[in-house]
């Protein structure tokens, strides 16, 4: 890949994961970080969906710890992503947890 930025890396990891190869999903965000990338809000949805997919409840969490490092706080698709990665592992929960702060946020921007 000549130009390797975030959005190409976006683009061969959604690939990837819209065809079902979740470990490669998993392989190449972590190539990313190492590479010394800066993931976005679109990263993490099919990073999440791919770990979920394997039930890697340690390294869904780890990745949930880098998704607050990288954006601070999320909009509603990686808050959507991270429900269902949780309920897919069989953390209630955690799920619970990130439904009340997607709640909140979307309540919040209801009154804007």
């Amino acid at each position: 890949m000549p130009d390797k930025n975030v959005v190409s890396w976006n683009v061969v990891i959604g690939g990837y994961s819209q065809m079902g190869h979740n470990e490669e999903v998993v392989n190449l965000f972590i190539k990313t970080i190492r590479e010394g990338l800066r993931p976005n809000e679109s990263t993490f949805p099919c990073v999440l969906s791919a770990t979920a997919n394997i039930t890697a409840l340690w390294m869904g969490k780890s990745f949930h710890a880098c998704d607050i490092k990288s954006l601070g706080k999320h909009n509603v698709f990686v808050g959507n992503s991270l429900i269902n990665f949780y309920t897919k592992c069989g953390s209630m929960e955690d799920s619970w947890i990130a439904f009340d702060i997607l709640a909140q946020r979307v309540l919040f921007l209801g009154i804007l």
